[in-house]
């Protein structure tokens, strides 16, 4: 407001029908976080917690989190397993329960912590899908994609290219979905499967 004031008046009055005529719209959460503010604080400390999230492995968990990130609607997190040494990303609203452990275990710095899992999705994320896109599906994917996906312009045509694991098939498969008639599946063979009786799956319904 200080800002606005220091203006001359007839671009204060410019401002002012501004704010009146454009308005921004953000997506609301979709689901309570129980405990965001306990697993914000535990990701900005890097603390290691004690969990009960029932997404991937039953039972009590020992974690240690990246970085909290929103998307489609729901807030997410990039978590490392210290018991199995495997990464997972997890919804935040799923944790039942959260508690911050001391500090004796050995943890990593945010650091390698990043690097641990770069390396980790180079090893786990190994096979390579490549579909075609419509502009409108150019947007679409721009507004909701994932880190492992990459938009490539080639030959004036639209490429969404990245890479997948098996266990995470199902995932892939939804969200070419939810791009409906604006992507193409290319390859490989068992994505183009999935993705036919996907699509079947749903006809029967009609």
């Amino acid at each position: 407001m200080k800002l606005v004031k220091s203006l001359p008046q007839n671009l204060q009055e410019q401002v002012k029908l501004q704010k009146q005529l454009v308005h921004f719209y953000s997506q609301p959460s979709l689901n309570e976080v129980k405990f965001f503010a306990t697993l914000l604080k535990a990701c900005i400390d890097n603390s290691l917690i004690e969990v009960e999230n029932f997404q991937f492995v039953q039972g009590k968990q020992k974690l240690q989190l990246l970085d909290i990130f929103f998307q489609a609607g729901n807030w997410f997190c990039h978590a490392y397993n210290l018991d199995l040494k495997k990464w997972y990303v997890l919804r935040l609203d799923k944790f039942e329960a959260v508690r911050v452990l001391p500090t004796e275990t050995k943890i990593m710095n945010k650091e390698p912590l990043t690097a641990n899992l770069q390396k980790y999705e180079e090893n786990y994320y190994q096979v390579p899908y490549s579909c075609l896109l419509t502009e409108n599906g150019e947007q679409k994917v721009k507004y909701n994609s994932y880190p492992i996906m990459n938009i490539v312009h080639d030959a004036g045509k639209i490429y969404l290219q990245g890479k997948y694991n098996r266990e995470e098939l199902h995932y892939l498969v939804d969200y070419l979905i939810s791009l409906g008639s604006d992507v193409q599946v290319l390859q490989p063979s068992e994505l183009k499967k999935n993705y036919l009786t996907k699509l079947k799956q749903i006809m029967k319904k009609y």
